[in-house]
């Protein structure tokens, strides 16, 4: 196995642990408000995950369609949608750099909503799959 593919199996690792933190981290704050709602088990974690994972699609989406208008202030981002407003200076056309780095962004943020999502449709009592 040469080094791209310890590369791909790295990154594998790496997001499989980012979804796993993310999961648990979802998990126990759905219980926890589940449980001083009076919600059942089952419910709390299906509607936790449904929410994590939809808002994570929706930041996805966003952060992917930024317009290619960056600032040139040195406040750093202009904010999700990229607005001049925001972060003040001058605007400029986003570099190659720019653009990858949004796209990439996105990938991950719907990816890691998608995960949320499908463990949501699992664990909720109304489906039936577990």
């Amino acid at each position: 196995m040469g080094p791209r593919w310890q590369r791909y199996a790295a990154g594998l690792r790496r997001l499989l642990l980012l979804i796993a933190g993310l999961d648990a981290l979802t998990a126990v704050v759905s219980l926890v408000l589940g449980l001083l709602l009076g919600a059942g088990i089952r419910r709390s974690l299906a509607m936790g995950f449904y929410l994590v994972g939809s808002l994570l699609l929706v930041v996805g989406v966003l952060y992917g369609i930024r317009p290619p208008v960056r600032t040139t202030g040195g406040q750093g981002s202009g904010g999700l949608l990229g607005s001049l407003a925001a972060g003040g200076g001058s605007a400029r056309w986003a570099s190659a750099e720019d653009l990858k780095d949004s796209l990439s962004s996105s990938a991950l943020f719907i990816t890691l909503g998608m995960a949320c999502l499908a463990v949501g449709v699992a664990v909720d009592p109304r489906d039936g799959l577990l």
